[in-house]
């Protein structure tokens, strides 16, 4: 009785003594004859550590530290009394008194898994996982292998799908019921995890073979597919909650493969056209276009689209395409982006030129307001030696009144003033001219050769090469090349000379607006000879009877360009319209012929 007294008194003082010193990190132990399980328990409780004895470790001990770790007392507790241990972790210990072969721990506990083990089968683990975690896992008999692990408090699902991964096994679950196979045996660093629930697909692959990954969609779903070939193609991914269809056209999308379904049965394969199985996955479609000329279509195809598989109908205006149905409907959404309806201009010009001498200079103006006025527009004014105009501006009906009020005057001249329609990017081009022959002489040649005599032709007149092009906003941007040519004075034997005067510009205006081209200056000098009838033929005296004038004129030439998008919806006008038009342009004549 007095010893019990004694060692509980003992007991008492090294709880008290244990757990103030622990609070500095070192204990001081007094311990005679106590229970070896209480006093490991105490240890463990106050420490913090996990110290885990199996049904061997027993008796009673006897035990005097100072100022030590937890971790040096218990060392040295077992070696004294010659105990086996295993440090699992950094705070886990597995206590023994025979030679520990391998450590193992597994728990479960709120769907957290704790996994230790070292050279544990894997057969072993898989069952005590899913009896303490009251999963439903079939697994291949075929599996086998010593599994080395240290999962602490991990989700129960990621740790087995890691425990999977790292061995090397295809995980898959359906309905709450996992299934474990060998299907990526020998296929290191590599995993494969498919889930199928309510008609929703997960998956998460690292590196999985296509072949396999489509097996198990396939086993997972109930869907039915065929493979057509070998689909050995390594593919990551990782999607949640994906329906079948769109999981495998996610899966394919990346590869050479396509699919097909017929009914319920994915059929899979090689989408080339030359593949065995191209005459089941593979279809041709006629695609007809509405504004794009068929031949020019391929050019502006993406590199994605292949050339190999586009043929021009030139008589159809379309293409005939052999592809994937993918890739056909691909191939006709780009198409409806591009085959747009291509706007036409209207380009109006105006050509007139300008002579003015010496001699004459009254002022003549083509325009609405005089420049002595705030925000005139000067077109034309002899009076200063030269044009002066506005690079753009907005004809008014005014303009063309005055215009043919001048010429009545016989002021200007129009060379020309045509009216042409172009599609939008494609190039107009307005020539008015004449053409001339002269002739050329071979001289004679050797052998009694005869001289020989040949007419050859020269154009001139005015040529104007106009591109328009529509942008977003409805603006037109033009590239201009204006060319005017005269001809010069005849020779007796040889081409004639050729003036000409060119420019080349580009400009943006809005429908509507007039882009005015001048500076084309042509200097001509002109010698006239007069003389009295007879007298002036007469030899030696008859330059008495003659006069010679020079006469300098400058010609300028002034270009009218208006570019307007016909709107092929909004173009008819009623005939009222049309008669307060004819009404409108007679006043407005009138007070200009009045002025």
């Amino acid at each position: 009785m007095k010893r019990k007294t004694i060692l509980t008194i003992v007991i008492i003082c090294f709880l008290s003594f244990f757990s103030t010193v622990f609070a500095e990190g070192l204990i001081t132990l007094s311990i005679k004859e106590g229970d070896i399980r209480d006093v490991l328990k105490m240890m463990g409780e106050q420490s913090g550590i996990n110290i885990v004895p199996d049904s061997s470790v027993r008796g009673q001990v006897t035990l005097t530290l100072t100022d030590v770790t937890v971790e040096d007392a218990l060392e040295t507790l077992l070696k004294v009394y010659h105990y086996y241990y295993e440090k699992v972790n950094s705070n886990t210990y597995i206590i023994s008194q025979e030679p520990l072969k391998e450590p193992y721990l597994i728990e479960v506990e709120d769907g957290k898994l704790t996994l230790v083990a070292q050279n544990i089968d894997i057969k072993r683990i898989i069952n005590d996982i899913a009896r303490k975690g009251q999963l439903n896992i079939i697994y291949d008999q075929s599996i086998n292998g010593q599994v080395n692990a240290n999962l602490i408090l991990v989700d129960i699902y990621e740790g087995l799908k890691s425990l999977c991964s790292a061995n090397n096994l295809l995980l898959m679950e359906r309905e709450g019921i996992y299934t474990i196979t060998t299907g990526m045996v020998g296929q290191k660093g590599r995993q494969m995890v498919v889930n199928y629930s309510k008609g929703l697909l997960s998956i998460d692959v690292k590196s999985g073979d296509l072949t396999d990954l489509l097996r198990a969609i396939a086993e997972q779903s109930g869907i039915d597919i065929v493979l057509f070939g070998g689909n050995h193609q390594l593919v990551d991914l990782k999607l949640k909650n994906i329906p079948v269809d769109d999981a495998i056209e996610m899966i394919l999308s990346g590869t050479r493969y396509t699919y097909k379904k017929v009914g319920n049965v994915y059929l899979i394969g090689d989408k080339s056209i030359n593949s065995p199985s191209s005459s089941l996955l593979i279809r041709n479609e006629v695609i007809h276009l509405r504004y794009l000329q068929a031949e020019k279509v391929p050019a502006m195809l993406p590199n994605i689209f292949p050339a190999t598989n586009i043929k021009v109908i030139k008589e159809l205006n379309a293409l005939a395409v052999i592809g994937t149905q993918d890739d056909i409907n691909e191939l006709k959404a780009y198409l409806e982006k591009i085959d747009k309806k291509i706007p036409q201009i209207v380009i109006e010009a105006i050509i007139i030129e300008v002579s003015r001498n010496e001699n004459n200079g009254p002022l003549y103006k083509l325009g609405i307001k005089s420049d002595a006025q705030e925000g005139s527009t000067v077109l034309l004014d002899t009076v200063l030696g030269k044009l002066t105009y506005n690079s753009v501006i907005k004809l008014t009906p005014e303009f063309y009144i005055h215009l043919e009020n001048l010429i009545d005057q016989g002021v200007v001249t129009v060379k020309a003033r045509p009216k042409i329609t172009t599609l939008n990017g494609c190039q107009a081009k307005i020539n008015v001219g004449t053409v001339q022959y002269y002739k050329t002489t071979t001289p004679a040649g050797d052998n009694n050769q005869q001289p020989q005599t040949q007419y050859q032709s020269i154009n001139a007149g005015i040529t104007l090469d106009v591109i328009p092009w529509v942008s977003s906003t409805d603006e037109i941007t033009l590239e201009l090349h204006p060319n005017v040519s005269n001809l010069g004075g005849a020779t007796s034997d040889g081409p004639p000379q050729v003036s000409q005067r060119q420019i080349d510009t580009t400009v943006r205006v809005k429908s509507g607006e007039t882009i005015i081209i001048g500076g084309l200056i042509q200097d001509v000098k002109t010698d006239t000879v007069s003389k009295v009838p007879i007298l002036g033929d007469l030899p030696w005296i008859g330059k008495l009877f003659q006069r010679k004038t020079t006469n300098q004129n400058q010609n300028e030439l002034i270009i009218y360009i208006t570019p307007h998008i016909l709107d092929e919806e909004n173009e008819t006008i009623t005939p009222e319209e049309m008669q307060q038009t004819i009404e409108d342009m007679e006043t407005r004549y009138n007070s200009v012929v009045g002025e």
